[in-house]
């Protein structure tokens, strides 16, 4: 009965070890912070981050700034990002992601990778402008 126990227990701390540790954040490729982007009608914006390992979906998170204020950080000033103002949670397989955007227009994005229900870190926040 001891060995029983035993392995249950080496069993349960080797799928706690793979299954539930949260994945590391990605590394954002595009756009790069501070970057112009095309947002002509009819274009998508393309992003795009490294693979993270474990990893079996991702979430982006897409935000402009209300332009009534000073656009920083989204989490440093969160009055200044209304969730009507393109707040796209969105759950996708693959390392890019695209969507057409508004031109003339300052967007914020951040990327985190999930390993089944679980969320990995969020990469931080960056910038860029649509033209």
């Amino acid at each position: 009965m001891q060995i029983s126990k035993a392995l249950v227990s080496l069993l349960f701390i080797f799928c706690y070890s793979v299954y539930a540790r949260a994945p590391n954040a990605p590394r954002k490729s595009e756009p790069t912070a501070g970057a112009m982007v095309d947002c002509s009608p009819g274009s998508d914006v393309k992003f795009s981050w490294n693979e993270v390992p474990g990893a079996t979906s991702y979430m982006i998170e897409i935000s402009a700034c209300d332009g009534a204020t000073n656009c920083e950080n989204p989490d440093d000033n969160p009055s200044a990002f209304a969730p009507i103002n393109h707040l796209y949670p969105e759950q996708i397989k693959d390392n890019t992601y695209a969507k057409p955007l508004e031109h003339n227009q300052e967007y914020w994005w951040r990327v985190w990778a999930k390993r089944g229900s679980v969320n990995g870190r969020r990469s931080g926040w960056s910038n860029f402008h649509c033209n």
